[in-house]
């Protein structure tokens, strides 16, 4: 497919995620997460390591590895066993989640400089560097929400998609690719203008009640708790006009994220993708 038909595709998934998400937003960020999500980095683990996860140093790819190792521990420890609070598998791991947010901010700041830097001796300036910055604005405000919740969920699903878009326009700068960013740009917009007849009233209170059950909430509480009266519970909250406006973005942003992945088929290449072929 040309550039413009991906285009004027990605216009169209555009208005379908925003639809879809506004109908039924704990629906579809479920269903964008549970089943789109893995596909997505089924495709994107072999296309990256196809590339050396562009990293411009050869064999520099295990320090990313390590990093996600360490950030991945507290997560599959306390999803998996349920611990004491005085066990010894708890006593190590809860050293690792109270720092989850220094390591993600140093796993990202490494991440870009491995793909500028060329020799294995500069992995230690940047790793120095990358602690540095973390231990002098690790005392501002909203960092944990910031660096912790942001950055790898909405920062990851919507800003870096946007950024993604933009560098294609100013690439290409055809008038198709124009439309699509700026439709995206504006959807959140759209999402927060809209009538409260369509923010409320029309999800399922099952839905919501297990994905109040399920760690997934935590996002959009944090959120809401941005705009709102922090002592309002989270099962108010998530059926307010705020909360499911606030999900219904969630919702939007993952699903476009995984099927502007999708819509790049021709490009990148599905069987190249999962099979690791070139």
């Amino acid at each position: 497919m040309g550039a413009n038909i991906i285009d004027l595709l990605n216009i169209f998934l555009l208005v379908f995620s925003l639809l879809i998400a506004i109908l039924l937003p704990f629906e579809t960020f479920l269903f964008a997460y549970a089943i789109l999500g893995p596909l997505h980095y089924l495709t994107e683990i072999n296309w990256l390591n196809n590339r050396s996860y562009f990293a411009k140093g050869k064999n520099q790819v295990w320090i990313l590895i390590l990093l996600t190792f360490l950030i991945s521990i507290p997560t599959l420890t306390y999803g998996l066993f349920v611990l004491e609070d005085n066990s010894l598998v708890h006593r190590m791991v809860k050293p690792l989640q109270q720092i989850s947010s220094e390591l993600i901010l140093i796993s990202f700041i490494t991440s870009i400089g491995l793909v500028y830097l060329h020799k294995r001796t500069q992995l230690i300036p940047l790793l120095l560097f990358a602690l540095g910055l973390t231990y002098f604005i690790r005392s501002l405000p909203f960092y944990s929400v910031l660096i912790g919740v942001f950055l790898p969920t909405l920062v990851h699903v919507y800003l870096f998609t946007l950024a993604f878009m933009l560098h294609g326009v100013l690439k290409r700068k055809n008038i198709m690719g124009i439309l699509s960013f700026t439709l995206a740009l504006f959807c959140p917009l759209i999402i927060f203008l809209l009538p409260a007849e369509w923010s409320v009233g029309m999800t399922d209170e099952t839905v919501v009640s297990k994905y109040l059950e399920s760690n997934l909430k935590h996002l959009s509480i944090t959120i809401a708790g941005l705009f709102t009266n922090k002592e309002t519970s989270p099962e108010k909250l998530m059926v307010s006009k705020v909360g499911i406006q606030i999900q219904t973005f969630i919702a939007f942003a993952y699903l476009y994220h995984y099927l502007n992945w999708f819509s790049k088929i021709s490009i990148i290449g599905w069987l190249k993708s999962t099979s690791g072929k070139n």
